[in-house]
């Protein structure tokens, strides 16, 4: 694990991602702040249909259940602006 400052790890974000997905987490630190990344294996569903229903739900209803079709659009929008599409 290593530790670098917030404001060095912008220009390293690639390294900084490469090496958390190859299992060393990341410690992120600005003044007496850390935030640590690390890699997120996806959940796994087994092939269960229900199961994915479920994650999907989670998702759906999760910590922005406040954003309207409108604000998802508006973020898909951006999101295709920026891929050029």
């Amino acid at each position: 694990m290593k530790a670098i400052a917030l404001n060095e790890a912008q220009s390293r974000l690639d390294e900084l991602f490469e090496d958390a997905q190859a299992g060393s987490p990341v410690l992120l630190v600005r003044g007496g702040e850390v935030a640590k990344l690390e890699r997120v294996a996806p959940p796994e569903f087994g092939g269960d249909l229900g199961m994915l229903e479920r994650m999907l739900l989670d998702a759906v209803e999760g910590p922005h259940p406040e954003w309207t079709p409108r604000d998802i659009e508006d973020i898909a929008r951006r999101v295709r602006e920026k891929r050029g599409e």
